[in-house]
């Protein structure tokens, strides 16, 4: 971009007259050639006088303070919305209504005193304009205490963090879970009765259940993380290699894949919107935007949430949109049903999505721990947690619990998995059992003939189980290992049925039915004077026995 002196060369006579009048300048006596470098020079004494700026208008020193945070350079659609356009005016027409002696906004100020100017610049999004103070100017400016670079928004008050949500990694343990419940083909009815209990995903209080996970969101980011086909079905190779790891790198996979995915498309998860039309939005564009926000922010630290919302809206609130798309995007409000149209629903959409990926993906993820006034209220603070400082800085994460634990098998068939056990390890368990219950520090499951009908079905043998159980568990009991061998060799050898019996004081009554039309209702017989009645067929027998002169009671 072009230096103070470049800018004014570029500029006619008259404006360089107003910008002289308005600097109090007199270069009527100057050669029409030297006007340029001499205005330059004596604008960049006069304004590296700390009086000078102090004298600018309060609205004027916020903009002039805005520049100099970014460097001297803003988007112009960004410095636009904060701090007003200039009018669009010939030079005949300006010379003659002078409109620089009364601004419409900070911009027009700045304008017409030749301190701030326009470019286009290339940039990943292609060509963008973009508002600039020239930098040998910049460099005259003083750098107070007020124009230094400042953090994002600032810290939370003690009131605002009195119920604290602390993050953790049950998103490992969630994603295992999941991934079997795919792997055995579970419906989203199934998958839904299991929620709450195996993936404890179920709020327990108002607050949690703003930013709860939720089955879809889980899915997503297995997909993003490259572990399920399109189908929902787990990729056998990288599911092993994923569970296999350790938690730390399990952990900084999903965050690496999420962060870099251009399909998880967080915006469409948001609760509180509707969305309609062909219109795309780019994800990972805005995800990288708020990361790059967060990542300027002290670890261990509460920080105000609405406060960095509003930092990201004031230095760069396009991180989503640009200006036409507030209003060819077509967005409504899930709990008004109104149309959420142009750039003053800036809170309701861009505001949302900062606070969906921070109170929603990242605190899944273990990065932030969350806080709110009272148990009813909103979030209105986070902190980074060591974890999130470190995948914020491309770091492996340390710090968590070892998988060693063995696991319990009992002689029932009952198996018990730790919480610290092997992930691996339970979700091959979870292929051939049934699954029982999730408890605080285990996971319960049970063989049963149905669950090894199951894993035949997956081509998981029995002595592919054997060899599992051996690795991992403590002790087999004896009897479990000759049952599972039995059960390869014969099937099922014993079944427990309820079933209705006619029990009766003279037998001839049993060889009269068999005789009789009923027949077809009755089973097995149990002895001389007891028969099986079959299913449904009890009111035909009964009635049978009544036209016969017999009374039965059930």
């Amino acid at each position: 971009m072009r230096e103070l002196v470049q800018n004014f060369k570029k500029m006619d006579l008259g404006f360089l007259h107003i910008i002289a009048e308005l600097w109090e300048i007199d270069i009527s006596k100057i050669n029409e050639d030297e006007i340029a470098p001499i205005l330059a020079n004596r604008i960049k004494t006069k304004i590296s006088e700390i009086n000078t700026i102090n004298k600018f208008p309060v609205d004027v020193q916020s903009a002039l303070t805005d520049l100099i945070h970014n460097r001297g350079a803003m988007p112009w659609s960004v410095f636009a919305h904060q701090h007003g356009t200039i009018r669009e005016i010939g030079a005949a027409r300006r010379d003659r209504e002078k409109p620089y002696r009364f601004s419409i906004s900070p911009a027009e100020f700045l304008w017409y005193r030749g301190i701030l100017f326009r470019a286009f610049q290339d940039t990943t999004n292609g060509a963008e304009e973009f508002a600039y103070i020239p930098q040998d100017l910049l460099s005259a400016i003083p750098q107070s205490s007020e124009t230094q670079n400042t953090l994002p928004g600032r810290p939370a008050l003690q009131d605002e963090c009195v119920i604290q949500i602390l993050a953790n990694d049950a998103i490992l343990d969630q994603t295992c879970t999941l991934l079997a419940a795919l792997r055995l083909e579970y419906d989203q009815k199934q998958l839904e009765t299991i929620a709450c209990e195996w993936l404890g995903i179920c709020p327990t209080s108002p607050i949690q259940h703003q930013y709860n996970p939720t089955i879809p969101g889980l899915i997503q980011l297995l997909h993003s993380a490259e572990l399920l086909t399109q189908e929902q079905m787990p990729i056998l190779e990288t599911t092993r290699v994923f569970l296999e790891s350790s938690r730390g790198e399990a952990l900084k996979h999903l965050y690496d894949t999420w962060k870099n995915s251009f399909t998880f498309n967080e915006l469409r998860m948001v609760p509180s919107l509707i969305f309609e039309g062909k219109w795309q939005n780019d994800p990972l564009k805005a995800r990288q935007a708020i990361l790059s926000f967060l990542s300027q922010i002290p670890s261990k630290v509460w920080w105000n949430l609405s406060s960095l919302t509003t930092a990201i809206k004031q230095e760069n609130p396009d991180f989503q949109r640009r200006a036409g798309e507030y209003d060819s995007w077509y967005i409504r409000s899930s709990a008004s049903n109104t149309s959420l149209r142009g750039f003053n629903h800036w809170d309701n959409i861009e505001g949302a999505l900062i606070r969906f990926i921070i109170c929603g993906l990242l605190h899944w993820l273990g990065l932030v721990d969350l806080a709110a006034a009272t148990e009813s209220s909103s979030i209105t603070a986070f902190r980074i947690t060591p974890w999130g400082d470190s995948l914020l800085k491309d770091q492996l994460p340390a710090g968590f619990k070892e998988e060693n634990q063995p696991i319990y098998i009992y002689a029932d068939g009952r198996i018990l998995v730790p919480n610290c056990a092997p992930r691996a390890t339970r979700y091959q368990i979870s292929r051939f059992c049934r699954w029982e219950r999730k408890k605080t520090e285990e996971y319960q499951y049970r063989i049963t003939p149905e669950s090894l009908e199951q894993a035949a079905r997956q081509n998981l043998r029995v002595d592919h189980i054997i060899a599992l159980l051996q690795r991992h568990a403590a002790s087999i009991p004896p009897s479990l290992t000759h049952a599972l061998s039995r059960w390869e060799k014969y099937g099922c050898e014993a079944r427990l049925e309820e079933v209705t019996v006619l029990r009766v004081r003279d037998t001839e009554i049993i060889n009269q039915l068999k005789k009789s039309k009923v027949a077809r209702f009755l089973g097995d017989s149990l002895g001389p004077a007891s028969i099986i009645i079959k299913p449904g067929g009890w009111e035909k027998v009964q009635g049978f026995l009544f036209e016969q002169g017999y009374l039965s009671k059930s």
